[in-house]
């Protein structure tokens, strides 16, 4: 399994669907975790078991 690098570029669709995106509260959670985990260590972990894709 491989990983690829996060495309940072905002979409129309991105702007179009933002405002009733922020109303879901599933998001909200998600939101609050992202904030909350050090992803930098996460993914240090997990780049020793996989390799980047191409």
């Amino acid at each position: 399994m491989g990983c690829k690098k996060w495309n940072k570029n905002i979409s129309f669709l991105d702007i179009a669907f933002s405002s009733s995106m922020e109303k879901k509260r599933s998001l909200k959670t998600m939101d609050r975790i992202n904030r909350v985990i050090d992803w930098s260590k996460v993914e240090e972990r997990l780049r020793d078991y996989y390799v980047v894709g191409r």
